[in-house]
């Protein structure tokens, strides 16, 4: 039985479901194939669920309790994944080779592991007859490596189609969330995160049109030089730090399993927050839990080394704090860049509000990881500082949390959008026993 789930894990990294901005770039076959295995290999979800198909490639599955007592949940995950360099893989990107207990795959850890193993646990609780006491939703979707803002963005239509049929969540889980070593916090353990707010994302350009000519008799300052000079200024004039409501409920929840002084510290965190966020701001890690946070990715200057350019570019990309806003955040970037400088938004989403933490939805989640990784002492809330597609349904759920159950990304988390990208067979197991372990919580009950 073991070495069929994992035939089934590495049947669906084998299809190369790649996102693309560019639609037109988009193989759809991969897709179509991609259901084509899930239809297959989990016959009693497709045979009890009401399926619905959005946007071609995305599925609501809604798996109907007889007698629902209470609102809906939402497991939810996604089938594509980012493209790959292949020459720089040790193994090939989409053979799902395994190697020394790994299965080396884009999208093992985002996020095909995640949707296989939610389908797996739902798949064995079906075969054993399993009654829930309210209806339990999969949503999958098929392109959110581009973002939930896209018009077609199938996260997006999902959520609209059952907005438009009254549907509220009791919770929504999707990816997101960390397990981490405690050590950098002073905790002798390694601890476990829920997401239960996101970050918000903006991409801008900075451009400067002049005249272009030739190399050799260069302007005092060239489009580019102006360009860049603004763009270094922006990075370098960092965002003010502060605790947002997630992070101040992560360290709140941690501090009690601190070594001293950070116990002292952070128990104390309103006297004390000046010297900690200081000192969180001098990691990129922690930085990122309590900034907005500013960096340059991309810059175009001419077409050939000898000719100066006539537009000149800079893109940036920022995550915005829970406690700014887009509007906020515009406004800080031109004060900062000048007028001579023109600013474009190319794309912005709002950071999501923080989602409760005293409530059933998130304690079920808690005690699941708990009862399913004994070794993980300490579960805390977590901002999530990366965009995922539950963000569309904040409103629509009395909370929307974000988690991977795969102990091994301690390890391989720098694999995720990366290069050899992989999953432990061991870590998949036990993530499949997270989401069975969470969905007998919704099991009826005799009364």
């Amino acid at each position: 039985m073991s070495d069929e789930i994992i035939g089934r894990l590495q049947e669906a990294l084998r299809t190369p479901t790649i996102s693309n901005l560019d639609r037109s770039r988009v193989e759809v076959a991969p897709f179509e194939e991609m259901h084509r295995i899930l239809r297959k290999n989990y016959p009693l979800i497709f045979a009890t669920a009401e399926c619905t198909i959005i946007a071609n490639y995305s599925l609501i599955l809604r798996l109907a309790a007889q007698n629902p007592m209470g609102l809906p949940i939402a497991l939810m995950g996604h089938i594509d994944v980012v493209p790959v360099v292949e020459e720089n893989w040790k193994y090939p990107p989409f053979g799902a080779e395994d190697h020394d207990g790994f299965i080396y795959a884009r999208g093992a850890l985002d996020m095909k592991s995640q949707v296989c193993a939610m389908f797996e646990a739902m798949e064995e609780l079906l075969r054993l007859n399993t009654d829930f006491e309210r209806d339990v939703y999969l949503l999958v979707g098929h392109n959110e490596e581009t973002g939930s803002q896209a018009p077609d963005s199938g996260a997006r239509l999902c959520m609209e189609h059952l907005k438009a049929k009254g549907i509220q969540f009791d919770f929504v889980l999707d990816e997101g969330g960390a397990f981490a070593d405690g050590k950098s916090m002073g905790i002798e353990s390694h601890i476990a995160l829920i997401g239960i707010a996101e970050k918000g994302y903006m991409d801008i350009m900075l451009s400067v049109k002049k005249n272009g000519g030739h190399a050799s008799m260069p302007p005092a300052q060239s489009a580019l030089n102006q360009v860049c000079a603004a763009a270094v200024k922006l990075e370098n004039d960092k965002f003010p730090t502060a605790f947002t409501p997630a992070s101040a409920a992560m360290f709140d929840a941690l501090a009690d399993h601190m070594k001293q002084p950070l116990k002292f510290l952070f128990g104390h965190r309103s006297l004390f927050s000046p010297i900690l966020l200081n000192q969180l701001a001098k990691q990129p890690m922690t930085a990122a839990l309590v900034r907005t946070t500013c960096v340059m990715t991309m810059a175009q200057g001419s077409k050939a080394p000898n000719v100066l350019p006539q537009l000149a570019t800079v893109i940036l990309n920022l995550r915005i704090s829970e406690n700014d806003s887009i509007a906020s955040t515009l406004e800080r970037i031109k004060r900062i860049v000048g007028s001579e400088i023109k600013v474009d938004v190319l794309s912005a989403t709002e950071p999501t509000p923080s989602s409760p933490v005293e409530c059933d939805g998130y304690r079920k989640i808690k005690d699941s990881i708990l009862e399913t990784f004994p070794v993980f002492k300490v579960v805390a809330p977590y901002p999530v500082v990366a965009a995922t597609d539950s963000r569309v349904y904040n409103g629509m759920a009395k909370g929307v949390y974000r988690f991977v159950p795969f102990y091994s990304l301690i390890e391989d988390l720098s694999t995720i959008h990366g290069d050899n990208e992989r999953i432990n067979i061991e870590s998949y197991k036990m993530g499949i026993k997270f989401f069975t372990i969470l969905l007998l919580k919704e099991k009826k009950s005799s009364r």
